[in-house]
């Protein structure tokens, strides 16, 4: 590990507190204001410790808690392979102490972590995307949030639809997980994942169940249109998962015979092709741009990658087929933040397979760790970063031949808040 000038440890159980003291003025919109709202945090963040890929972490200096973080254990798909990856979230510092470092020391630590545990890869989201690209992370998929009137989505048969309870969870589990089979960038979700969905008293759920088996969920809540009119309510959509596209149909009639009690469906989501789907794509916002292009969605950066180990990304996906790609390529990569992971790693890709060696090469590419991390996700093309001036080739003769290496038909998708 790196020195740095904080102790980083586990919390103990009566830490949990004071972590919430000093997160409920670090992220005001938690809301925390009386000491029993703040006890009653202390408890469930407590509680999330119990789950074995959940840590958390105080950040100590002269023996005070200036700063704590929440640290996951994650299993990621990653193409078809099942990586594993670090996570963090919850990154708070003591307004007293702002300004000392003391979350650069959190993400040293963070990032020394996980490299000494032989993960490939880090994830989080950003408060501030500019303050992570600085120390290696990129961008992942965009997210889309659509407002649309009910009416817009397909109407057909939804006679397999049921509400669904608690007692369903494992059944929930394992449909969001044969999904993640099949969707690059999903995380397996875990007993803190079940709680975030079942707990809320304001969500509902229903699934589609056909043969005895769920094969697709929608988690949803009302919110107020208008405070000032109680029958203008639009329905918020927080999870819509499902394993064919019969399932699909059944939760889009589901979300289209609400038109006459909701007034739009809030949906957030990663699809970029989704507003094909609509009758009418265009939110309330009536808003027109460059000539006549209609407001569909608002979309934002979320999820952030970074590959903390070259070697181990690459070594980890031994059986994944890089295009039927045949070229050795040196990555020489610019990692100021994790001396680790900086410099060259030679790949030999013959039909497509990856191999680790020592020597001989056909191309560099010359890149930093952040642009990389986004690129070995799919999320960004190498023509586009050669463009842009944020990567360089020895030789331009093999650029399409590199650029095709991480084509995806599908970019990372991502379900899990942390």
């Amino acid at each position: 590990m790196r020195p740095i000038q904080s102790e980083i440890r586990p919390l103990s159980d009566e830490e949990f507190l004071p972590l919430v003291n000093l997160s409920a003025e670090a992220y005001p919109a938690m809301k925390l204001n009386t000491e029993e709202e703040k006890r009653l945090a202390a408890a469930r963040l407590q509680d999330q410790a119990t789950d074995p890929i959940i840590t958390y972490f105080g950040v100590y200096r002269n023996q005070k808690l200036v700063g704590g973080m929440r640290l996951h254990d994650f299993s990621m798909q990653c193409y078809e392979t099942r990586m594993r990856i670090g996570g963090a979230g919850m990154l708070a510092v003591d307004l007293l102490h702002k300004k000392e470092k003391i979350a650069r020391d959190m993400l040293i630590f963070y990032l020394d972590h996980y490299h000494a545990l032989g993960y490939p890869m880090a994830i989080l989201y950003p408060f501030r995307p500019d303050f992570y690209r600085k120390m290696g992370f990129d961008y992942g998929t965009k997210m889309n949030r659509y407002e649309i009137n009910p009416t817009s989505f397909p109407n057909g048969p939804k006679e397999h639809l049921r509400r669904l309870q608690r007692s369903d969870g494992e059944a929930l589990l394992q449909c969001y997980q044969r999904m993640m089979d099949k969707t690059h960038g999903m995380i397996q979700k875990g007993k803190s994942d079940l709680n975030r969905l079942f707990n809320p008293p304001a969500n509902h759920l229903v699934g589609v169940e056909m043969d005895g088996v769920l094969q697709g969920y929608l988690v949803y809540k009302f919110s107020s249109k208008r405070p000032d009119n109680f029958v203008h309510n639009d329905m918020e959509v927080i999870e819509l998962v499902y394993e064919n596209r019969q399932a699909l149909h059944e939760l889009l009639s589901f979300l289209h015979s609400q038109a006459d009690q909701i007034h739009d469906v809030i949906l957030t989501t990663q699809d970029e092709d989704l507003h094909h789907l609509f009758a009418d794509p265009r939110n309330p916002s009536e808003n027109l741009f460059h000539s006549v292009s209609h407001e569909t969605n608002t979309q934002g950066v979320g999820i952030m990658y970074r590959v903390i180990h070259t070697a181990k990304w690459f070594e980890c996906l031994t059986s994944h087929n890089f295009n039927g790609q045949n070229l050795r390529v040196n990555f020489n990569i610019t990692d100021t933040f994790l001396p680790q992971n900086n410099g060259c790693t030679i790949v030999h890709f013959q039909n497509g397979l990856a191999k680790l060696a020592d020597n001989g090469f056909d191309v560099e590419v010359k890149l930093d760790v952040s642009d990389f991390s986004s690129w070995v996700m799919g999320c960004v093309q190498f023509n586009s970063l050669n463009l842009y001036g944020r990567a360089e080739i020895s030789d331009e003769r093999h650029l399409d031949a590199v650029n095709r290496l991480f084509l995806t038909a599908q970019k990372p998708i991502c379900m899990t808040e942390f």
